[in-house]
């Protein structure tokens, strides 16, 4: 691996961290404050309250001992490698054991992410050798990062498969931004399938795929 690619697989991972963080707090539809309804669309109490409030909905986030389950069912990542079982084994003591809102922490969120890297290289080396479910159009050996369409392609199916609802615009704007500008000048043998493991985790990772 070259000093190059070091440098631009690093950057790729602070731009993806932000991305989660976005992604579920920022532009995603939950916000760790209270229970009230905002624009129809509802919020992660930041206490977990029994009490019924009109026009809310209770929410909890998988735990622990879901997560893996929860990201290869989702993506359809087939049955998780060793080095995924191996991460997850790491990692799942950061998790929620419980799945309560006020569990949510930074330190969860990334270790969510550590995981949900490993269970998109499982489906990325999946579908680079079978039939692509995601990647569907993406040329994973590809040197340059792919055209738009083929990027909100995947975009598209990830997030109907795992956060059970098409991404918006600000959503798919935010992710194709970061992808843009840390792979967009890049040349490399790897450029598509990095960009690919980027998006993939960023997603998975995301608060949206974590609330059930």
């Amino acid at each position: 691996m070259t000093k190059k690619t070091i440098v631009r697989l690093t950057a790729a991972l602070a731009s993806g961290a932000l991305i989660i963080l976005g992604l579920g707090q920022g532009c995603g539809r939950w916000e760790l404050v209270d229970m009230k309804s905002v624009g129809g669309e509802f919020s992660l109490a930041s206490e977990d309250d029994p009490t019924l409030l009109p026009d809310t909905k209770t929410v909890a986030t998988v735990y622990s001992k879901q997560i893996l389950d929860h990201y290869t069912t989702c993506l359809g990542s087939g049955l998780p490698s060793d080095r995924t079982l191996q991460m997850y084994a790491a990692k799942a003591g950061t998790v929620s054991e419980t799945g309560a809102v006020k569990t949510v922490t930074a330190p969860m969120l990334m270790a969510s992410a550590s995981i949900a890297g490993e269970v998109c290289r499982d489906l990325i080396d999946a579908e680079r050798s079978g039939t692509p479910r995601i990647f569907i159009g993406y040329n994973l050996t590809s040197t340059t990062l792919p055209a738009d369409t083929a990027l909100r392609d995947v975009l598209s199916r990830i997030s109907r498969s795992c956060w059970s609802r098409d991404a918006d615009s600000a959503e798919a704007d935010i992710v194709l931004g970061a992808l843009h500008s840390s792979f967009g000048n890049a040349n490399a043998a790897n450029t598509a399938h990095d960009a690919a493991l980027f998006m993939c985790t960023s997603m998975l990772a995301s608060l949206d795929t974590l609330v059930l």
